[in-house]
């Protein structure tokens, strides 16, 4: 079967340190490498889910309704890769949108 994409984050904040970042948290596969693709600046992020609970946390360059993008890949026999699905950078905790400004 195979490896299926992380979930779009289910939080998302902009960085109260820095102007232009914005803070991700989602649920991947327990010890998955995330990583994270900015469509508009083309630029991304890479996380590795050290501690192995499922929960990926990340700062990635972005404005209110970029589109990212987000897969996971798994080390072991096979190293698997994931599809990639898309998301809308919104203000979001893990009970739902905040402020529905993106289209």
């Amino acid at each position: 079967m195979p490896l299926p994409p992380p979930e779009p984050a289910d939080t998302m904040r902009p960085s109260a340190d820095r102007e232009g970042v914005w803070q991700l948290s989602g649920n991947c596969s327990p010890g998955a490498r995330v990583s994270v693709f900015n469509e508009r600046t083309q630029r991304g992020v890479i996380e590795d889910d050290i501690d192995r609970n499922g929960r990926y946390h990340l700062e990635i360059e972005a404005e209110l309704c970029d589109v990212l993008r987000v897969w996971q890949e798994l080390e072991g026999s096979g190293d698997e890769e994931s599809a990639w699905q898309s998301f809308v950078v919104e203000e979001r905790t893990p009970l739902g949108v905040v402020n529905d400004a993106c289209p």
